[in-house]
């Protein structure tokens, strides 16, 4: 795959990591890592970028244990910089607009309500992608 294939999947869920994962694989996404909640994902970009790398796109749930999304996406725009050419793809039970709202100031691009299908995921995954880095 040419454009990005590095992401990380952020969800309490285990189904939706896994379901997630298998998407992404699908999608062409070859080095994939999984969090179960924020705190754990901000440990994995944290150690990430002292190795000189990030990712392409980060997936993450908003409802989360020990540091929900909303918490994870500033601090992991914090340790980013506000410039980072990293997708935030929010995936989420979460409908009331003011509470979705709450993740637009903090840069995201896309963001899909659960229950979701494989072709929904899909479909905001490429709107994503091609927002992000022009990629058909």
């Amino acid at each position: 795959m040419t454009g990005p294939h590095s992401c990380l999947i952020v969800d309490d869920s285990q189904m939706i990591r896994v379901l997630a994962q298998d998407l992404m694989t699908k999608a062409g996404f070859t080095d994939i890592q999984l969090a179960r909640d924020g705190k754990e994902a901000i440990d994995l970009l944290a150690g990430r970028l002292k190795g000189g790398k990030s990712f392409d796109i980060i997936v993450t749930d908003r409802e989360m244990p020990k540091l929900d999304g909303i918490g994870f996406l500033r601090q992991a725009r914090e340790l980013l910089g506000a410039d980072a050419p990293v997708a935030f793809m929010v995936v989420s039970s979460v409908k009331e607009p003011e509470r979705v709202k709450e993740a637009l100031p903090l840069g995201i691009d896309g963001y899909l309500l659960k229950p979701f299908t494989p072709e929904d995921f899909h479909k905001k995954l490429q709107q994503v992608l091609a927002r992000k880095f022009n990629v058909a």
